[in-house]
């Protein structure tokens, strides 16, 4: 059960950087 959730958190940390990336990347 904890590793589902590892890979969730995971999952949702990596798509919030992808974001935060792009958004970077546009306003510089």
């Amino acid at each position: 059960m904890e590793q589902a959730r590892a890979g969730e958190y995971d999952a949702f940390v990596a798509a919030r950087w992808s974001v935060l990336v792009h958004l970077a990347r546009l306003l510089t």
